[in-house]
């Protein structure tokens, strides 16, 4: 369960810098090909978003199909993010079996 938090003048301004970091928004396909003309995809849209065992579920409402499973892997990224930044460190005959076994992992 996902506890909130009580809404101050602080998380305000920190969850409006939060939604400056989103790069690209989450839509059904068929949402958007209906979307009314007096209407946003945020104003349209009928989303429910949760864990699943394997990641997280983003849900259609309004046609009850599946939009997108995130997996897991967002630790796999994180992983290869602290791998390089010690990659100046790895010596340099080393690096190319590290990248081949990385490939093999899928990273």
């Amino acid at each position: 369960m996902v506890e909130r938090i009580k809404e101050t003048k602080e998380t305000k301004k920190m969850n409006k810098d939060e939604k400056k970091k989103i790069e690209a928004y989450i839509h059904c396909r068929k949402c958007i090909d209906e979307l009314p003309k007096d209407k946003s995809p945020q104003e349209f849209s009928a989303i429910e978003v949760g864990y699943t065992a394997d990641g997280v579920l983003i849900w259609c409402k309004r046609h009850d199909c599946k939009i997108t499973h995130l997996d897991n892997n967002f630790k796999y990224k994180e992983a290869v993010d602290l791998l390089m930044d010690y990659w100046d460190s790895i010596p340099d005959e080393a690096k190319p079996e590290l990248h081949k076994a990385l490939e093999s992992l899928g990273v």
